[in-house]
C-alpha cells in the first residue's frame, strides 16, 4: 500500500513539473499563409497568457487561437518577407526556443500599409490605410477590423468603401481605409486591421501589420469639456435681404468637419438668444458622415426657421464656431457674418418684384434688339462685299433699312415695335434723298452716307459701280457696333 501511494505521488509530481511542449511549423511559408504554433501541457493556457508577446507581434500577427487549457493551436501570419524570428519565450512550464521562419514573397498579391499618425489627441479620428495590388481582377479583398472590447484604450469606428482601380497590366488595385479614435492618453500599441484575400482557386491569405506605436497627448487644460477636434467650417446659405413681415423663412447653415465625428459638431443655433423682433422656431438638424480613403467627412445641415414681427431693419446675428486644430494645437474660430434684413409689408414686396420683373424683361428685349442690329450690320457688310452692280448695292441697303430704320410716324410711342411690312412699304416709296433724310434723322449727320447717295445718283444705271460700292462699304462699317438709335427719339 505504501509503495502504491509513493508511485502515485511520483507521477503527480512528474506531471506537475513536466515542461509544456511547443511545436512550430512550417519553417518556410509564402507571405499571406500561416505558421502554426501548437502548445500542449498541463494548463498551458495560463502560461501562454503570461508570455510577453511584444517582440513576436513585430514579426507576426496572432490571428486565431483555438483549443483548451491543456492544448492551444495558434495561427501566426508573417507581416513581411525575409527571415523572421520567433523569439525565445518563457513563462511557467512553457519555454519556446528561438525559431527562424523564412517568408517568401507572394507571387499574386502585395500589400503596402500607411500607418496612422504617431502623435494624436484623445477622440481624434485617425486613419490606417492599406493598398492591395493583385495580378488578377477576380481576387476578392476584404478589410476586417479588430473587435472592440471594453478593455482596449482605443475604438475602431468604421471603414471606408474600398476604392478599386482595375487596369490592363496590373490587374486590380484596392485601397482600404479604417478609422480609429483613442480614448486614453499615454503610449498605446494599436493593432492593425486585417486584410483577407481570396484568389480564384478559393485559397485564402491573411495580411497584417505590426502594432503601431501611438503617443496620445492630453488636451490642453484650457479647452472646454466638449469641443470638436479637427478642422471645422461653417457656411451661411441665407442670401435674401428684403423680407416680408410675419412670413416664415428658413436660415440654412452647413457645418463641415474634417476627421471630426458628426456627434462632435455642435448645434450653433443654441447661440440664438431671445429677441423681441425675431421669433426663432425649433431647428431641424440633418447629420451625415462619409468615410473615404482621404479621411472622415462629417456634415450637419441646420434648417433654422424664423419670422420677423415688425417693419424696418433687423439682423441675423453672427454665430461663432470654435474648434481645436489638431495640426496646429491651437483653438480656431469660424464666424458667420451678421446680416441686415429690411422688413417690408407684403404689398410692397409684390410691387418691388413686379418692377424687377419689368426691368428684367426690358433688359432682355434691349439685348435682343442690340444683337439683331449687330447681325443685320454683319449681313449688310457681307452683301455689299458680294454686290456686282449698283442695283445689288441698293438692294442690300434696302434690306438693312427695312430692319433698322424707324418708320416716320408722328406720336409713335414704341417706334421699335413698328411692323417690318409697314417699314418696307414706306421705304419702297422713297427716293434716295428721302432715304438719306430718314437715315440722318435717326443716326445723325453722316458724311459717308451723303457721299454714298451722291455716287448712287451718278452711277445707279452705270456698270462702273466700284467707287460707289466701296463708299457703301465705308458707310456700312461706320454704323455703330451697339446700335442704340432704335431707343432714341430725335
Amino acid at each position: 500500500m505504501h509503495t502504491i501511494l509513493m508511485s502515485l505521488l511520483t507521477v503527480l509530481l512528474f506531471v506537475g513539473v513536466a515542461q509544456a511542449e511547443s511545436k512550430i511549423y512550417p519553417k518556410e511559408v509564402i507571405l499571406g499563409n500561416p505558421v502554426t504554433w501548437i502548445l500542449s501541457g498541463y494548463e498551458v493556457e495560463k502560461d501562454y497568457e503570461k508570455l510577453d508577446l511584444t517582440e513576436l507581434q513585430k514579426q507576426f500577427v496572432i490571428y486565431d487561437i483555438d483549443g483548451h487549457s491543456d492544448r492551444l493551436r495558434i495561427k501566426l501570419y508573417p507581416v513581411k518577407t525575409g527571415n523572421l524570428i520567433i523569439p525565445e519565450l518563457k513563462a511557467g512550464r512553457l519555454h519556446v526556443k528561438p525559431t527562424t521562419i523564412k517568408v517568401l514573397k507572394n507571387p499574386e498579391v502585395s500589400v503596402s500599409w500607411q500607418e496612422p499618425k504617431k502623435t494624436v489627441y484623445p477622440n481624434e479620428t485617425v486613419l490606417w490605410s492599406a493598398s492591395v495590388k493583385a495580378d488578377s481582377a477576380a481576387i476578392l479583398v476584404e478589410n476586417v477590423l479588430p473587435e472592440n472590447t471594453p478593455d482596449l484604450p482605443y475604438e475602431w469606428i468604421g471603414q471606408a468603401d474600398p476604392q478599386i482601380q482595375e487596369g490592363t497590366f496590373f490587374g486590380k488595385k484596392t485601397v482600404l481605409a479604417s478609422a480609429v479614435t483613442m480614448n486614453q492618453t499615454g503610449h498605446i500599441a494599436l493593432k492593425s486591421p486585417i486584410i483577407r484575400i481570396q484568389n480564384e482557386t478559393n485559397k485564402r491569405w491573411v495580411f497584417g501589420a505590426p502594432p503601431a506605436s501611438i503617443q496620445v497627448r492630453p488636451l490642453p487644460s484650457y479647452l472646454p469639456a466638449v469641443i470638436p477636434l479637427g478642422k471645422v467650417s461653417v457656411q451661411n446659405a441665407f442670401s435674401s435681404q428684403l423680407i416680408v413681415k410675419g412670413r416664415l423663412y428658413n436660415w440654412y447653415l452647413d457645418l463641415n468637419g474634417e476627421n471630426v465625428a458628426v456627434s462632435d459638431l455642435p448645434n450653433i443655433t443654441n447661440q440664438l438668444g431671445r429677441d423681441a423682433s425675431i421669433e426663432w422656431l425649433t431647428p431641424n438638424l440633418e447629420k451625415q458622415t462619409t468615410l473615404t480613403s482621404d479621411g472622415l467627412s462629417s456634415k450637419v445641415k441646420i434648417d433654422q426657421p424664423f419670422r420677423v414681427n415688425h417693419f424696418g431693419l433687423t439682423h441675423l446675428p453672427a454665430l461663432r464656431l470654435t474648434y481645436f486644430d489638431v495640426n496646429t494645437g491651437k483653438l480656431e474660430d469660424q464666424f458667420t457674418s451678421a446680416q441686415t434684413l429690411v422688413v417690408i409689408p407684403l404689398w410692397l414686396m409684390i410691387v418691388f418684384q413686379a418692377v424687377v420683373a419689368i426691368i428684367a424683361v426690358l433688359i432682355v428685349l434691349a439685348l435682343g434688339i442690340l444683337l439683331k442690329a449687330s447681325w443685320t450690320k454683319y449681313q449688310l457688310v457681307t452683301a455689299l462685299k458680294k454686290a456686282d452692280s449698283a442695283t445689288a448695292v441698293w438692294g442690300a441697303i434696302m434690306r438693312w433699312s427695312h430692319k433698322q430704320l424707324k418708320p416716320i410716324r408722328n406720336g409713335q410711342a414704341w417706334v421699335f415695335f413698328q411692323p417690318e411690312s409697314s417699314a418696307e412699304s414706306e421705304l419702297s416709296e422713297q427716293s434716295l434723298g428721302q432715304w438719306l433724310e430718314r437715315f440722318e434723322s435717326q443716326y445723325g449727320h453722316s458724311d459717308e452716307a451723303r457721299v454714298m447717295i451722291e455716287l448712287l445718283n451718278e452711277q445707279f444705271y452705270s456698270l462702273q459701280y466700284e467707287p460707289m460700292r466701296e463708299q457703301a462699304l465705308n458707310w456700312a462699317q461706320s454704323l455703330p457696333r451697339l446700335d442704340w438709335t432704335r431707343f432714341q427719339s430725335r
